[in-house]
C-alpha cells in the first residue's frame, strides 16, 4: 500500500468572547478540528468525488493531533499512488471549505460552523512524488508467529484432551481400580548389533 501525506494549521479569528487564553482556544479549536475531518460533513462529499464508501475512507484516514499542538498531521493509504495523495487533498481542501461555508440570513453572510470558520489553512499538501510507500513485512510476520503459537497451543490441548493412553501406573490403577503388581519392561533391539557388540 501507499501512503500520502499532509499538514493543515489551525488559528483562531476571535476570542473576545471566550474566557481563555487564545492559545488555549486555538488547542481547542484544533482538537475539534481533527475530529471535524472525520465526520461524514467532510468524508461524504470526498466518497461522492471518488465513489467510493464513507467507511472505507474513514478507515484509510489517520488523523493526529498531538494535545497542545496547533498543527495536524494527516496520512492516506491505498493500493495505488495517485490515488493515496489525491484523496488526501480532497479531504483537506473539503474539510477547509465546510468549515469555511456561510449563509445568508436575509441581511448578512452567517458562517454555519462559527467555531471553525477561517481556523483552518492547509501547510502541507500532499504530493505524488513523496508519497511513501509501506511495508507489511514485520507486521504479517509478527501475526504469523503469534498465529503459529496460538495454534501450537490448541494442538496441544486437544491432543492431550482426546490422548486416552496410559501413561502412568497411577492411571492404571485408577481406571481399573485395582492394584498394580508389576510392569513388563519394554526394551528396544537393533537387529543389525549382534550379541557382544559384533555386527
Amino acid at each position: 500500500t501507499y501512503s500520502a501525506n499532509a499538514t493543515i494549521m489551525v488559528a483562531y479569528s476571535n476570542t473576545d468572547a471566550i474566557n481563555q487564553s487564545a492559545y488555549s482556544y486555538s488547542n481547542s479549536i484544533a482538537e475539534t478540528v481533527a475530529s471535524f475531518i472525520k465526520d461524514d460533513a467532510v468524508l461524504t462529499s470526498v466518497a461522492e468525488d471518488f465513489k467510493v464508501t464513507t467507511k472505507d475512507i474513514r478507515n484509510n484516514l489517520t488523523v493526529n493531533q498531538k494535545s497542545g499542538n496547533l498543527i495536524i498531521s494527516l496520512s492516506y493509504t491505498s493500493d495505488d499512488r495517485e490515488t493515496a495523495a489525491n484523496i488526501l487533498n480532497d479531504i483537506v481542501l473539503t474539510s477547509k471549505a465546510t468549515a469555511d461555508k456561510v449563509v445568508n440570513n436575509g441581511t448578512e453572510d452567517e458562517p454555519v460552523h462559527p467555531f471553525l470558520y477561517k481556523n483552518i489553512s492547509l501547510l502541507t499538501s500532499a504530493d505524488v512524488n513523496k508519497v511513501s510507500k509501506e511495508s507489511h513485512t514485520f507486521k504479517y510476520t509478527a501475526i504469523g508467529a503469534a498465529l503459529g503459537v496460538v495454534l501450537a497451543f490448541i494442538y496441544v490441548f486437544f491432543f492431550e484432551m482426546f490422548n486416552n493412553s496410559f501413561k502412568s501406573r497411577d492411571d492404571v490403577e485408577r481406571t481399573l481400580n485395582v492394584p498394580l503388581l508389576g510392569v513388563v519392561p519394554h526394551y528396544e533391539i537393533d537387529p543389525n548389533k549382534q550379541e557382544g557388540g559384533k555386527k
